[in-house]
């Protein structure tokens, strides 16, 4: 089995629709998307589960100390992505008001500092950075009401043709599963070295920290689908029929 990296699941996912690769690791944003269009493929695992995604700002312009501190500050965020489905709950289900802006994650922190913007919501490994850059000044505000998930989608010809490599590699990640289980330090240097520095030793920890690893496939996947659906359907991102369960 070759792997291929990809700078992120989006690009994996194009690449899984167009036929170069057979089995792709996404977040669940693209797999809706894909969904909503009728693209052929299938989801075969849950493998990971990140609970740490924050809204992060500075006492210089909220004390953040909940959802209502952000009420008509702007927001940077990069548009039609998990973090903006993510601030769009937090925001709606505390009525709360704000301006959110697209920003690229590279931009997060130049654009906070200089006032640009005054709060943003991080993706995984961004926390770290920003605890640096603004040291005493570094605030979050961190929610368990949201949770990407790590999926691994497969192609419909591997899935319908080719079971055995897909029952193949998940017996392979299980084992894996175990082994982190009863080392997970020797997991966390494998993954550090695995990125070749894309991401520092602190930040990996943090991440680590608020990530559930285990293989699986429960209830509450196909139900946050079907929530980002209508959103992704209510915001025009696609046009398509709001999904069902």
């Amino acid at each position: 089995m070759q792997q291929i990296n990809f700078p992120s699941g989006r690009e994996a996912f194009k690449a899984l629709l167009g036929g170069r690769v057979d089995i792709a690791t996404l977040t669940e944003f693209p797999a809706i998307t894909g969904a909503l269009r009728q693209q052929p493929f299938g989801i075969v695992a849950d493998v990971a589960r990140y609970r740490g995604t924050r809204v992060i700002s500075s006492p210089k312009y909220t004390p953040l100390r909940a959802v209502s501190d952000l009420a008509g500050l702007k927001i940077g965020t990069p548009l039609g992505t998990n973090t903006d489905y993510h601030l769009s709950q937090l925001l709606s289900a505390a009525k709360v008001s704000t301006e959110q802006v697209n920003v690229a994650p590279v931009d997060f922190i130049p654009a906070l500092l200089h006032g640009d913007i005054q709060a943003i919501v991080s993706f995984a490994g961004v926390e770290s950075v920003a605890r640096k850059a603004l040291g005493e000044d570094y605030h979050d505000l961190k929610s368990d009401s949201y949770q990407s998930h790590f999926l691994l989608a497969a192609s419909r010809i591997v899935i319908n043709d080719k079971p055995a490599v897909v029952n193949g590699l998940l017996t392979a990640l299980l084992r894996a599963d175990a082994d982190l289980k009863c080392d997970p330090a020797g997991a966390m240097t494998l993954v550090s070295q695995s990125m070749h520095g894309a991401l520092s030793q602190s930040a990996l920890e943090v991440m680590w920290h608020d990530t559930d690893f285990g293989i699986q496939l429960k209830s509450d996947l196909p139900v946050l689908l079907t929530s980002k659906g209508h959103w992704i359907v209510q915001q025009r991102i696609i046009k398509a029929a709001a999904p069902t369960r």
